[in-house]
């Protein structure tokens, strides 16, 4: 019998995924439903699952995202990692 043949898991590099989750890091919403890739639908979902990209992706989005003169929603809501 022939092996079962595996659909390979979307992996993302951590620059590409920080861009995705930009919008909401910034502004607590996913306007352009960037987050869609994740399986993460609605607001509050992406809410939710913040404080972990959160973790994972400011010093990232610190780099090459952020505006200095804003002060992104992740930061108020979450500090610094």
């Amino acid at each position: 019998m022939p092996a079962k043949r595996r659909n390979a898991k979307r992996r993302l590099d951590p620059v590409s995924e920080c861009e995705a989750w930009a919008m909401t890091f910034k502004s607590g919403y996913d306007f352009l439903r960037a987050l869609d890739i994740f399986d993460i639908h609605t607001d509050e979902d992406a809410r939710a699952a913040a404080p972990a990209a959160w973790a994972r992706l400011a010093h990232i989005y610190f780099d090459k995202f952020h505006e200095p003169d804003s002060e992104p929603w992740a930061l108020t809501e979450f500090g610094m990692p």
